[in-house]
């Protein structure tokens, strides 16, 4: 697994959906030809001109990338679902998600009965919420921040064309349009279920803000670990089966702690023991730690949904052992 796969999973919707999203297509779509028959023959009507092949190095399709999810994924047998109760019986759902590649639609009834049944639903950022971090100092193109080297890598990866259509982009963008390239964009849980808020018109609240994550993204997804993925993306192969297993290993629901081979890859990425560690406190652990006040205000309530990144449940610094250690019940729920 590239070293980095992990923040695009445990980062919010709101990012992915920002910087995740399938790149503009480069095929025209057309109703059927309308040629013109004339005495002479027939000519192309200038109104309706002929599709537009995408490149040879084209980024998978949507189409493609759905067949794959399915076919990792086609249900969620056991999803991440966990009743959190307080000494005085009241119950509310926490859900690890998967940001991208998974629909509502594939887990089990008891998620959607549990989540609108809730008085309240709570994501890692309130939809609501609009706050963006300020803006960041124009830095140099793509090309000029990897090097010649790891640019011409990145173009054989992402395809020349997408690649630099993203020489302008942010870091991060890139790197997510990278990571992202075979997940199923045309499903992302978080804003499935928010939409379902919507719909249903039950409250929704955040833990941290939009324009925090916004930050953290920009401080995270730099140069260096888009080289980090350079380094163990050897082929378009690879990112393939990054997202492959990844989304097989969510959808069984058997993980337990994270993955220590995304560890090893940073490694080879280049990252020292106290980087990772470092990283894996802001991305994850410093978030759960900050979460647990609001949490334990929400709990205490009863009857709420929360809605977090898989990761963020992980181990023993995860949000259920932090809840547990405060004394609430957490158990996890058995469809």
């Amino acid at each position: 697994m590239p070293p980095m796969r992990r923040w695009l999973l445990v980062l919010a919707i709101t990012a992915c959906s920002h910087a995740a999203e399938p790149p503009p297509s480069t095929t025209v779509a057309q109703p059927a030809a309308t040629a013109a028959a004339t005495a002479g023959g027939s000519e192309v009507d200038p109104w309706d001109p002929p599709a537009v092949a995408p490149p040879a190095d084209a980024p998978p399709s949507l189409a493609d990338t759905v067949a794959l999810a399915d076919a990792a994924c086609p249900t969620v047998p056991h999803p991440y679902l966990f009743a959190v109760t307080t000494k005085s019986g009241k119950t509310s759902f926490l859900l690890g998600t998967r940001h991208l590649g998974v629909g509502l639609a594939k887990l089990p009834p008891v998620v959607r009965d549990s989540f609108v049944h809730s008085t309240l639903a709570v994501f890692e950022t309130d939809p609501k919420d609009t706050s963006t971090a300020p803006p960041t100092a124009h830095a140099d193109p793509l090309h000029v921040q990897l090097g010649d080297v790891a640019w011409a890598h990145f173009r054989e990866l992402a395809g020349r064309s997408l690649a630099d259509r993203l020489d302008d982009e942010p870091v991060s963008t890139a790197l997510i349009q990278l990571v992202a390239m075979y997940e199923d964009k045309s499903h992302a849980l978080d804003l499935e279920l928010e939409n379902l808020a919507a719909d249903t018109k039950i409250p929704t609240a955040g833990l941290e803000s939009s324009a925090f994550q916004d930050a953290l993204i920009e401080k995270l997804m730099d140069a260096r670990a888009l080289r980090a993925i350079l380094v163990v993306a050897h082929t378009r192969a690879d990112l393939q089966a990054d997202s492959h297993d990844d989304l097989a290993s969510y959808c069984a629901g058997e993980r337990t702690e994270l993955d220590p081979k995304e560890h090893d890859d940073m490694v080879r990425g280049g990252y020292s023991e106290v980087e990772i560690a470092d990283y894996e406190d802001a991305i994850l652990y410093a978030r759960n730690r900050s979460w647990i006040p609001e949490l334990e205000k929400i709990v205490g309530a009863g009857n709420a949904f929360i809605a977090v990144g898989a990761d963020h449940l992980m181990g023993p610094r995860g949000v259920p052992a932090l809840l547990s250690a405060r004394g609430y019940t957490v158990t996890r729920v058995t469809p």
